[in-house]
């Protein structure tokens, strides 16, 4: 719900509003489509995999990206947030499966999608 909120006030050119140092370790589709993959042909059994990206993606730099992709001139206000999001280890994703990710090219891919949706469908 947030980036599509975020894109929204970036094609109106309205302030955008997120905490200062929250995040998240996105996943793009095709990279999770490689995981499933693998595991279905793995000979894994009753482990459980973190699959995020190893890559920290923070509000505010989406809120740059929209900005930039939408030529807007919205303003990013960012508050004081004491809570920080954990940055989760994925090395055993990489050592049972091999698969390290970063998510920066399916975030702007996601962004791009968004912008160009019509701009009468509801995000």
């Amino acid at each position: 719900r947030r980036i599509p909120s975020i894109i929204r006030a970036a094609q109106q050119g309205l302030p955008i509003e997120v905490p200062k140092c929250d995040g998240r370790q996105f996943i793009g589709l095709k990279d999770l489509c490689k995981v499933y993959s693998a595991l279905v042909q793995s000979e894994l059994n009753r482990e459980t995999l973190l699959v995020v990206a190893d890559n920290f993606t923070t509000w505010q730099s989406i809120c740059r990206e929209a900005i930039e992709l939408a030529d807007s001139s919205s303003e990013i206000r960012l508050t004081d947030d004491d809570w920080v999001c954990p940055k989760f280890d994925t090395s055993k994703l990489h050592n049972l499966l091999g698969f390290q990710f970063d998510s920066s090219q399916s975030m702007t891919e996601l962004i791009r999608h968004y912008l160009n949706l019509d701009s009468h469908a509801p995000l």
